[in-house]
């Protein structure tokens, strides 16, 4: 009897291997009938002309030895410690954020060996640092591409709202930073990396246009969210 059970069991097993096998196959071939079809298709993204990076900016938020609140009840044992291949916890938190920073500065020059990148770091920022990177940089390249590089492993996670979280002067507390506010501060055209776990929620404010027209609010200390250093 339980060998007609293993029997059936294998047999079954078949059957779904067999029609799971043929049904990818089918679909996957009408997907190549599909892209030769549309082969003269131009994609929307892609950019008419070539264009350079002429500059990188760097905004580490990464508060090293202090896990932001939203981490902690979740956190794997054990848990990845590296950035930039480099452990932080193997020195003093002032040189493990100068060294991550050059690091990720050498990584963006490898890519762009035959000019000088014109990069600014932000470590462990305040708002007004942000601003700044963003408007130096943008005054610099003019109508030249810039990459903006945010590392938001220090803080908690993006917002609902479009907020990504940086500090206060005193590093004490986390503040929000609308990403309608950076789009509008580096301008375009410009190149974002969101460095930081859950940042897919803030897709619909890089998506949308009308976020151009946003106004830089002042509401920020109004929702602050402390630290523990």
């Amino acid at each position: 009897h339980n060998n007609n059970n293993n029997h059936n069991h294998n047999h079954n097993n078949m059957n779904s291997n067999s029609f799971s096998y043929h049904y990818y196959l089918y679909y996957f071939q009408n997907y190549l009938k599909l892209s030769r079809h549309n082969n003269n298709v131009e994609p929307t993204w892609r950019l008419k002309e070539r264009m350079k990076t002429v500059g990188v900016g760097l905004i580490l938020a990464l508060n090293i030895g202090t896990d932001p609140p939203d981490v902690v009840p979740h956190k794997p044992v054990p848990a990845a410690v590296r950035q930039c291949w480099l452990d932080p916890t193997a020195m003093s938190r002032a040189k493990a954020r100068e060294m991550i920073g050059d690091r990720l500065e050498y990584q963006y020059a490898k890519w762009q060996p035959r000019a000088k990148l014109d990069t600014k770091r932000a470590l462990d920022p305040t708002v007004e640092d942000v601003r700044a990177l963003c408007f130096q940089l943008r005054k610099n390249s003019r109508k030249e591409r810039l990459l903006l590089h945010y590392n938001g492993h220090g803080v908690p996670k993006p917002t609902a709202n479009g907020e990504i979280w940086v500090f206060d002067k005193n590093k004490t507390q986390y503040i929000p930073l609308s990403v309608c506010d950076l789009i509008r501060w580096i301008g375009k055209p410009t190149l974002l990396i969101f460095d930081c776990s859950g940042a897919g929620v803030l897709l619909p404010y890089l998506t949308d246009d009308t976020n151009d027209d946003t106004t830089t609010t002042n509401d920020a200390d109004n929702s602050n969210t402390s630290t523990s250093n």
